[in-house]
């Protein structure tokens, strides 16, 4: 079985992140609804996230962030800068959803270990601190 503590696809035990309050949150769903519970479903279409490779901004408040957290093993999200925010309204495909942007595939892979691990161990999931590097990959 192995011991809880070092199961690599939790990201229970790791540190949150300092994050502005009022700052801009950049979120992207990386994997579709197979085996998703209904509740996660659920909070994705809160977040105006419908499908794969969908992205949102949002504003960084106490609800966002419990949105998120519920929802942070089916996506990737970090604090962007308004540079980001302006070329994603000019050049991502605006999506029928309210405020939702239609992102393409990664022209580089995801991540090294693929879409079901957290960034910490190698994976895709989860908070990144160089989201508008992926958000551009993805433009």
């Amino acid at each position: 079985m192995g011991n809880p503590k070092h199961n690599k696809r939790t990201t229970k035990g790791t540190k949150a992140p300092e994050l502005k309050e009022g700052a801009w949150l950049a979120v992207i769903r990386i994997r579709g609804a197979p085996k998703m519970s209904v509740q996660s479903e659920q909070t994705l279409h809160h977040l105006h996230l419908p499908r794969r490779h969908s992205c949102v901004i949002l504003k960084n408040t106490p609800g966002t962030r419990g949105m998120i957290k519920k929802v942070n093993n089916y996506i990737a999200w970090g604090e962007v800068s308004d540079d980001i925010v302006k070329q994603l309204e000019s050049k991502a495909h605006k999506n029928t959803v309210k405020g939702s942007f239609g992102l393409k595939s990664p022209k580089k892979d995801l991540a090294r270990k693929g879409i079901k691990l957290p960034k910490n161990s190698g994976g895709a999931l989860g908070f990144h601190k160089d989201i508008g590097k992926l958000i551009a990959r993805m433009m």
